[in-house]
């Protein structure tokens, strides 16, 4: 193998572009993880764009957010294939609005409202009937229209600006989609998506300013497509495709082998429940793992799921073990709270969260003022919450929303925890330990057994044994000491084996061997 220089960090460019491509940016351990390789790259001169697929009008907010939280790096770009295409047909701002979005908006009042608006309900400039939905600012977000019977018959998107971008037409008799139409900021279509009967997606047509078709797509997936070979086309350098999501897969797969590399990264667990060998395999993964030989490598993150990936796909030789890995940089010293716990989880199925608030009804009873804080957003949110009233727990397990600051809160807290049926090598370990908090969990596939030294650096038990979890919490908190020297523990062993400097070292290796194999195909 013929390996690359070491990138240049002066100029930022080494002969090589990585694209992070996914459907969707979210406030997850997924995202951070990303976030946290391209400032990585970034810092070891490889230039770096994430790509998101999805149509997401609130892209630019997205950013924003994650520059302001820390996790975006300003050296790295982050694109969006819908935005792409409006601002390739249309780079004008957009017109005063006028008619039925002129009377929402003076409907508002200027000033931010504490929180989401009601909808409302107004006459169109057609005589329909219109459900109006605001975002938490007072702009207008989505307008249903409806005819006189009440059925929606037209759905339209605005951006914050409140220039209209998408338009969705319905059959008012079954609901089913019969055309969607993308709009650049000044109200030009540069997309439409047509549909079959029984509302199937079908074709897509690009469009030019005067609304003449361009090109026809057979559909979304090889219109993304098309828009990332263009990027890998366009670069004066090497591209190489990091498929950061299962539902992205379908688009980068499509990219000739001779225009990048392709690498497909596992994020989570393969399996369905319960998780572990034995258990059907995620349509989604499967999928992806049944088609190595059309990619340069899949990556995983621990070594235990390689070997459950190779020993049913047979796929060994296309496997590379790569971890999550995190800054060295030191988070500001805190005060802890020796009675307090904090865990960090979207509000879903995966992470087993009815079975914390079970398990910390059994740690109150022995340690009366202990609390445990839930930071984090998620469709069960009121089935938390009722379930902790229905206990009797209210300020002793709190919902907490969304952190901003998860280091700062992980630094001032007595242990992390974690009772999640699943993982993948959960990203707030490493920032637990980073901050030199203890971590206590389940020893779940994947990734606990990984970062846990068990009684070290934490503690890490037999999933579903909650005495033996509870008896773990209640050491730490009745030994404040024990935590100091575990969390000091875990952040010395967790930065000697997963910092960004030891980390990026199997990333380049990995990169150098996907740039052989697209020197080959190239060369053949």
């Amino acid at each position: 193998m013929t390996a690359l220089a070491p990138p240049a960090r002066a100029d930022g460019r080494a002969g090589l572009h990585v694209f992070m491509v996914v459907g969707i940016l979210g406030r997850g351990g997924m995202t951070s993880a990303m976030m946290n390789r391209a400032r990585m790259f970034a810092d070891h001169g490889v230039r770096t764009t994430i790509v998101t697929l999805q149509h997401d009008l609130e892209h630019a907010g997205r950013n924003a957010e994650y520059a302001a939280m820390g996790w975006l790096d300003p050296r790295v770009e982050v694109r969006n294939a819908f935005d792409d295409a409006a601002l390739a047909l249309d780079s004008t701002l957009p017109p005063e609005p006028s008619g039925l979005l002129a009377r929402l908006r003076a409907s508002l009042p200027g000033r931010r409202r504490p929180g989401r608006p009601a909808p409302a309900r107004l006459p169109d400039d057609g005589g329909l009937t219109v459900d109006v939905q605001h975002r938490d600012d007072g702009s207008v977000r989505r307008v249903e229209h409806r005819d006189a019977d009440g059925a929606a018959v037209r759905v339209t998107e605005h951006d914050a600006s409140g220039a209209l971008r998408h338009e969705t037409d319905l059959d008012p008799t079954t609901g089913d989609v019969l055309e969607e139409r993308f709009l650049a900021p000044s109200g030009h279509v540069y997309l439409r998506r047509s549909y079959l009967e029984g509302g199937r997606p079908s074709a897509c047509f690009a469009l030019d300013r005067d609304g003449k078709v361009t090109r026809r797509y057979s559909g979304q997936t090889a219109w993304l497509a098309a828009y990332l070979t263009r990027l890998a086309r366009r670069e004066d350098g090497d591209a190489v495709f990091i498929c950061d999501g299962p539902g992205s897969a379908g688009k980068v797969f499509r990219v000739p082998r001779r225009d990048a590399a392709t690498l497909y990264m596992v994020h989570n667990n393969h399996f369905k429940s319960p998780w572990r060998p034995g258990a059907p395999v995620r349509d989604d993964y499967g999928a992806i793992f049944a088609r190595s030989d059309e990619m340069d490598a899949l990556i995983v993150l621990t070594d235990e799921q390689a070997r459950d990936i190779g020993d049913e796909f047979d796929n060994f030789d296309k496997i590379r073990v790569v971890p999550n890995s995190v800054a060295t940089a030191p988070v500001e010293a805190e005060e802890r709270d020796p009675r307090t716990v904090s865990m960090f989880s979207r509000l879903v199925g995966q992470k087993n969260l009815p079975e914390a608030v079970a398990i910390f009804g059994d740690v109150v009873a022995r340690v009366p003022d202990a609390v445990l804080d839930i930071y984090g957003e998620g469709r069960l949110d009121g089935q938390l919450r009722a379930l902790v009233k229905k206990r009797g727990l209210e300020g002793s397990v709190r919902l907490r929303g969304y952190s901003r600051d998860a280091l700062g809160t992980m630094a001032r807290s007595a242990m992390v925890l974690c009772t999640s049926h699943y993982e993948g090598l959960p990203v707030n370990f490493l920032e637990a330990y980073r901050s030199g908090t203890p971590v206590v969990s389940y020893a779940c596939r994947y990734g606990p057994r990984d970062l846990v030294d068990d009684g070290v650096t934490g503690f890490v038990v037999p999933l579903g044994d909650r005495a033996a979890l509870v008896d773990r919490i209640v050491e730490v908190l009745e030994d404040p000491e024990l935590g100091r020297r575990m969390g000091a523990e875990g952040r010395s062993s967790i930065l000697s084996q997963y910092s960004n400097d030891v980390v990026f070292e199997t990333w380049w290796k990995v990169l150098t061997e996907a740039h052989d194999r697209l020197a080959e195909r190239r060369a053949s």
